[in-house]
């Protein structure tokens, strides 16, 4: 939070700091337990709302955690997305072993 935000958003930031090492954990432990999987998949296996997933995702990617999941060998490989509930794509994220 800015200095010049009100009280609350300095509390909300205060209760996420929090709340960041479990969230980390439960993602990294779903994705080394089921394999890879989109924010959405792992919203209904870890009950974690895919907005807090993938503020989590891109911390543990930064990590060197999880890396978006890729398909093929080599120059070959793809990124894998898979469809949304609401129809867009999501990419897959996958545990660094």
């Amino acid at each position: 939070a800015r200095n010049s935000d009100p009280v609350q958003c300095h509390e909300a930031a205060d209760r996420s700091a929090r709340f960041r090492p479990t969230h980390c954990t439960r993602i990294l432990s779903a994705l080394c337990a089921v394999g890879p999987r989109t924010a959405h998949e792992l919203e209904a296996l870890i009950g974690l709302t895919v907005v807090q997933i993938d503020r989590r995702v891109s911390e543990l990617c930064r990590r060197g955690l999880v890396r978006p999941y890729k398909a093929g060998q080599g120059d070959a490989s793809v990124l894998v997305k898979r469809e949304t509930p609401t129809g867009g794509m999501a990419q897959v994220w996958e545990a660094v072993p």
